[in-house]
């Protein structure tokens, strides 16, 4: 069973998480999630599977107890509250399990009633550890407000990730696109970013280091460049970009 954290460092969290998200924008809206597209895939080349459907449980408890027994193997289940807004709890779920022999990891976006403490699960990415990881959600406050982060890295020499954003706007967590801007990076011909980039949610900002033709996937040699970025609808566009070319030795 994962290690859970001090009773007082979770109350902090969530003292912290109500004033940094309020309550006032959403009096009344029920927590849901909506699709950066209107027909997601279930899963897709890189080795993971997503679902944005609802499930319903009468109690944490019992979405506790889905987690560990509704597996091919028992789970071990770790569920942490990460934001409270009008009158209701967001938490993250993160679990692992085996299924035919095979390590997995799994993260779920679930929304608590304060009320009548019923429990219903927005969002959920699963992956094979051989392929990656995923562990619990981030929240943020972001230039365009509040923001979670669900981390998914993907194995291998390369570093790539492929994590999933919600902003919380107009009463839902609407997923953005995240990562469209890195096909406009404007860079020499024969430059490229080889490797997975991390976006900061707290200023839009981003920073890579550049590849030449003939680099080392260890080894770049093409200087750096720098993104600030801005939210246009539901996708991250570039605003500015800095390049800096390598330094003559």
């Amino acid at each position: 069973m994962a290690r859970r954290e001090p009773r007082m460092r979770v109350c902090t969290l969530m003292m912290a998480a109500w004033l940094l998200f309020g309550a006032a924008d959403a009096a009344g809206a029920e927590p849901r999630v909506v699709p950066l597209h209107a027909a997601p895939p279930t899963s897709n080349e890189l080795g993971f599977d997503v679902s944005y459907e609802s499930q319903t449980f009468p109690s944490l408890d019992a979405a506790l107890q889905d987690c560990r027994e509704g597996r091919v193997a028992r789970a071990d289940c770790d569920a942490r509250p990460i934001v409270a807004q009008a009158g209701t709890e967001i938490i993250s779920l993160a679990a692992r399990w085996a299924e035919d022999g095979r390590p997995m990891l799994g993260t779920e976006l679930l929304a608590r009633d304060a009320a009548t403490r019923r429990v219903r699960t927005l969002f959920r990415v699963t992956i094979e550890q051989s392929l990656g990881a995923t562990s619990h959600i981030e929240v943020f406050a972001s230039p365009a407000g509040p923001l979670l982060r669900v981390p998914v890295l993907l194995s291998g020499t390369g570093a790539f990730n492929r994590h999933f954003h919600f902003l919380w706007r107009d009463g839902a967590w609407q997923e953005i696109d995240a990562e469209g801007w890195l096909r406009a990076v404007a860079l020499p011909p024969g430059h490229g970013i080889w490797k997975g980039v991390i976006m900061e949610p707290r200023d839009f900002t981003a920073r890579s280091a550049i590849w030449r033709e003939g680099d080392g996937n260890c080894c770049p040699s093409g200087g750096e460049v720098e993104v600030r970025l801005t939210l246009r609808g539901r996708t991250l566009e570039i605003a500015s970009q800095t390049y800096r070319p390598p330094r003559a030795e």
